[in-house]
């Protein structure tokens, strides 16, 4: 009889990061493991899934929260897996105190996919959250997505390294590059025209993505390269704050805002420099998928993730955050200077190999094997 894993997830939405990881991570080990999904909310667009699927359907978060727990307590108890793994987000705030509470002996395993500097100082049960760290010692595994997050809690959190195990979000290679050769139906013009050089940059339309400074950047670039244009892929709250500056500019006919596109390869397949302007991120994936469509990129020093993605600009290039003018400054750069295009997009293949499927896949069923004592 296979041993039960079960992941605990906050939902298995679309576009979600938590929930791409938990999705992933239900087919990395469903080969091995009976697999169980709950999810706190229930959303009816979700990202495929092995296993069984279970959901709470809660509305609210807090006022549900006392419930909730004897909830999940009766479908632990019902489930009875031998593996609990959950994210730390609101699912870790509710597992991590029950383990405790209720003496629940079955190993638990945290993935980390946000930076508890960042994330939890501004929030309402941020301080309590923050002191759920601090414990973290007493679980038997911590997987942060990158090495950064790794160092961020062994320094700032005293956590033991022996308990620390880095595992990125594996990327389907092959599979994004059939994506990115998929035909375009919508902006032909501004993808298919030799008339362009093609900036382009992707993720949720919210401030500390820095889109306001790379559409200030790339107003300074226009100077020196008058033929290009900058397209963004993403929606989110700041859509009509940058559709203002965009307008306020005078960039309505050079800077495009896409919205959210369900397969954003075959229109990052199509331009010419990718960038990235986060004032702060864990590992953004979309730099590491632009490495995949074969572009050069450009991306801000912001903890944690750029740098080790492109180590120490090894694999393309890096700029301080917030700096619309350095930023211009690269935009021009690799827009006139090809053959350094060719050398960074040449380089970079040799990096994409790192987050490859199989390599987390292995990984994750290592990690499992060793805790249930099945290898």
């Amino acid at each position: 009889m296979k041993k039960k894993v079960l992941l605990f997830v906050p939902s298995l939405r679309r576009g979600g990061g938590a929930e791409k990881v938990a999705s992933k991570l239900s087919f990395y080990l469903s080969e091995n493991y009976e697999v169980f999904i709950l999810t706190l909310f229930d959303f009816k667009k979700k990202n495929d899934h092995a296993g069984k699927y279970h959901s709470l359907k809660m509305k609210y978060f807090i006022i549900e929260f006392i419930p909730d727990i004897i909830r999940i307590k009766a479908i632990i108890s019902l489930l009875n897996p031998d593996l609990i793994i959950t994210f730390m987000n609101k699912t870790s705030f509710i597992i991590i105190p029950m383990k405790y509470i209720f003496n629940i002996k079955i190993p638990l395993v945290v993935c980390m996919n946000s930076n508890p500097n960042l994330q939890y100082q501004k929030r309402v049960y941020g301080k309590i959250f923050l002191k759920l760290f601090y414990n973290l010692n007493r679980l038997q595994v911590i997987i942060p997505v990158s090495k950064d997050l790794k160092k961020i809690l062994i320094e700032k959190y005293g956590i033991n390294s022996n308990k620390i195990i880095t595992i990125y979000n594996g990327l389907n290679i092959s599979e994004i590059r059939e994506k990115a050769k998929k035909p375009i139906e919508q902006y032909k013009e501004l993808f298919e025209s030799n008339n362009y050089y093609r900036f382009i940059s992707m993720g949720r339309l919210s401030p500390e993505k820095g889109f306001h400074v790379l559409i200030e950047g790339f107003k300074r670039t226009l100077k020196k390269i008058p033929n290009g244009i900058l397209l963004i892929i993403g929606d989110g709250p700041q859509k009509e704050s940058l559709k203002k500056l965009i307008y306020k500019n005078d960039l309505d006919k050079k800077v495009f805002l896409l919205g959210f596109k369900e397969n954003p390869y075959k229109y990052m397949k199509r331009a010419d420099t990718f960038i990235l302007s986060s004032f702060n991120e864990v590992l953004p994936y979309s730099l590491i998928e632009a490495l995949v469509c074969r572009l050069p990129v450009i991306s801000t020093d912001c903890q944690t993730g750029p740098r080790e993605i492109l180590e120490d600009g090894k694999y393309g290039l890096l700029v301080e955050v917030g700096n619309g003018m350095e930023l211009s400054e690269k935009m021009i750069l690799l827009a006139t200077n090809k053959k350094l295009r060719e050398h960074f997009i040449g380089k970079a293949q040799e990096k994409i190999f790192d987050f490859k499927d199989d390599i987390s896949k292995k990984k994750w069923n290592l990690l499992a094997s060793y805790l249930l004592g099945t290898d």
